[in-house]
């Protein structure tokens, strides 16, 4: 069904061999045995994740910046951000990364 779709993921989504920080340094290292939910589906229909998109802290804020990434800036404009909990996303489809 999705045969060779490329899809990003937020980095808040557990992907195995990967850690899921959220933002937090505390968390960093700390490597996911399976994939999410939403990821096993996706893979199952043929979907390639391709990379991960960063969030703001705790997926809690209004900016996407985080202390383990830092902060999101728009893709055209260095001195906006993007905003919101799919901040890193939207920097990818506006750099043209993502459909």
């Amino acid at each position: 069904m999705l045969q060779g779709l490329p899809v990003s993921i937020k980095e808040c989504v557990a992907w195995a061999g990967h850690d899921v920080t959220i933002g937090t340094a505390g968390r960093i290292g700390r490597l996911h045995d399976d994939d999410a939910v939403v990821l096993k589906v996706l893979k199952e229909q043929g979907a390639v994740p391709f990379c991960r998109t960063n969030i703001p802290q705790t997926m809690l804020s209004y900016e996407c910046s985080n202390p383990v990434f830092g902060a999101t800036t728009n893709p055209h404009s260095s001195d906006k951000g993007p905003g919101g909990s799919s901040g890193g996303e939207g920097c990818l489809i506006g750099g043209g990364g993502s459909l």
